[in-house]
């Protein structure tokens, strides 16, 4: 059963709206339970975390694009920006070339992590959305966390706005 880990209840309590049923696996882990023939219909079968891709039939969706940054995207509490993280360059890749149907240009960096006692080495992708660009993703996209919307709207309409300009940057 494809599990997830979330710690927004706006989050589930969507999912269950949708009729998804959630068991409980670990602190902030669930089994959802359906989601599996959609993941087959989608053509993810058998994906990992290293191989993940934008189907074909979500190609341009912008509700596609929301549940992505739902689930591995992030609004700075720093800075004025969004950072979407993978270990699947070809996700990466789709992310960007799909931000694009909306007007959002963003960049991709490749970063690697040491090993910790606390984790093990990674690599990974972070595409940063900054500037003028944040308040496309703002009235193009948006978040269905009411969290990071908040967070977003406090750098686009809110006092960090003055923030928000075409020269931001975020790294």
């Amino acid at each position: 059963t494809p599990g997830l880990s979330c710690g927004d209840q706006s989050i589930l309590d969507k999912l269950v709206n949708y009729g998804f049923k959630l068991t409980k696996q670990s602190a902030d882990g669930y089994n959802v339970l359906k989601f599996y023939n959609k993941v087959r219909e989608c053509g993810l079968e058998g994906t990992s975390s290293w191989t993940k891709f934008i189907p074909q039939k979500y190609e341009g969706s912008k509700y596609f694009l929301r549940g992505l940054f739902d689930a591995d995207g992030s609004v700075s509490k720093k800075q004025a920006c969004i950072i979407f993280v993978t270990v699947s360059e070809r996700l990466a890749d789709d992310v960007m070339r799909n931000l694009l149907y909306f007007g959002i240009v963003a960049r991709k960096k490749y970063y690697e992590y040491a090993k910790s006692e606390k984790s093990c080495a990674v690599s990974c992708f972070h595409i940063t959305i900054y500037g003028a660009f944040l308040k496309n993703f703002y009235n193009e996209i948006g978040f269905a966390s009411q969290q990071k919307m908040q967070r977003l709207e406090y750098w686009v309409i809110g006092g960090g706005r003055h923030r928000v300009n075409k020269h931001s940057n975020c790294d």
